[in-house]
């Protein structure tokens, strides 16, 4: 659904990037003046890694291959490469790298490279091989990511601020396109079979279709259900494509998580599987 049926405007990953500040100093001690790094759309790329010893976001290709390295905003040479990963090979090493695999990496992806490049430059920092040291406190990179990290779970899963806000101004973070209706008809109407599978929740799924596919004189909520013939909410892709988890029915009024076995009314709505 995210980023494919439901296409955000930039300012759904500016939001992202803001929550994230907020957060770490509200939460984790950074200090106020971090609040005013500026999102720059420009920057972040998907798929980048993140090398938690070096503090580097690597772009590979399909062997490990390094084809660019920047730390911070700092583009390195090659031979910097060569010095660090020896042959420019990194073999992903799920202890050491982080793969920003998602749109939603967008934010975390510029502000984890905004907070080395900040952090840096300061004239009291003393930068080490694996973070820098400030007014006596040592920092590590793997640190600095583990903080972001709790920020963006926080966003989505415990304080749902981000989906939160999102809700509260729909035309702002999301786009509407009518043609979206049109192609899910044509589709049906060629007597092909549509399923909605989604790792968001039955709470935040339900608003944002209804909102892309529900009609203004249809007062039905769950109208856009008439487009799918299966609707899969809780997915945890990429998992749900291996081991996956424990396939349940959604109750729809109260978004409760009940066994296959229940009997429910409305529509028939599953969490996760496989």
């Amino acid at each position: 659904m995210d980023y494919t049926l439901c296409e955000y405007y930039p300012e759904f990953d500016e939001l992202a990037f803001t929550l994230a500040k907020r957060f770490i100093v509200d939460n984790l001690g950074y200090p106020e003046e971090v609040l005013d790094i500026e999102y720059n759309p420009q920057f972040p790329v998907r798929c980048l890694w993140f090398d938690r010893n070096t503090g580097n976001l690597l772009k590979v290709d399909q062997f490990g291959k390094i084809l660019d390295c920047c730390h911070g905003f700092r583009i390195l040479k090659s031979e910097e490469i060569k010095s660090i990963y020896p042959g420019k090979i990194q073999r992903k090493d799920d202890k050491r790298i982080f793969v920003m695999n998602t749109v939603f990496n967008l934010a975390e992806t510029y502000l984890v490279a905004a907070l080395i490049n900040h952090f840096e430059c300061k004239e009291d920092t003393v930068c080490t091989a694996t973070g820098w040291v400030r007014d006596g406190q040592e920092v590590t990179f793997a640190k600095v990511f583990k903080d972001l990290r709790a920020a963006i779970d926080d966003m989505h899963v415990t304080s749902l601020l981000l989906k939160k806000t999102c809700l509260a101004n729909l035309t702002k973070y999301v786009k509407k396109d009518d043609r979206l209706p049109v192609m899910l008809e044509r589709i049906k109407s060629g007597g092909r079979k549509t399923f909605l599978l989604t790792n968001s929740d039955w709470w935040y799924t339900r608003q944002i279709m209804n909102f892309l596919l529900g009609k203004e004189d249809q007062k039905d909520q769950d109208f856009w259900m008439s487009y799918f013939d299966l609707v899969v909410v809780d997915a945890c892709k990429p998992r749900f494509f291996s081991t996956g988890t424990p396939l349940q029915r959604v109750e729809t009024t109260s978004s409760t998580l009940l066994p296959l076995s229940a009997c429910l009314p409305g529509p028939e709505v599953y969490s996760g599987g496989d």
